[in-house]
């Protein structure tokens, strides 16, 4: 597992499958985290809070046949990822939204009070 620190976030990635690139920042009432998804369908994603890491769960399925004659170059990563986000502010369940487009899921986390909130969050 790798883990990446960098003032108030810190980011843990499973070696399994790849790790997707994320932006966190903050406003002045949420926290904003982007998730740079290409090639994975929105059907394939989970998103949820424990304590105070945000999770984002999916599959990239590859896109090719599964015979090839010959393989030239493969640059892309697929298969399963877990993406862990540890929120540097508690969050409120009023006010969460998660929208996935074009290759990116944007979860905006209102700021909220000491003992935030867990579970699962739709995406729009």
């Amino acid at each position: 597992m790798g883990e990446i620190s960098h003032r108030h976030v810190h980011i843990t990635f499973s070696n399994a499958g790849f790790a997707p690139p994320v932006d966190v920042y903050e406003t002045e009432t949420s926290l904003v985290v982007v998730c740079e998804l290409a090639g994975v369908a929105e059907d394939s994603l989970e998103v949820f809070i424990e304590e105070d890491v945000l999770v984002v769960r999916g599959e990239r399925r590859e896109c090719c046949p599964a015979v090839k004659l010959r393989l030239y170059q493969m640059e892309i990563v697929y298969g399963r990822f877990e993406r862990h986000t540890v929120l540097p502010a508690p969050v409120m369940a009023e006010g969460i939204k998660a929208v996935y487009e074009n290759g990116l899921l944007r979860v905006e986390l209102p700021k909220g009070n000491p003992g935030g909130f867990s579970g699962q969050i739709p995406i729009t």
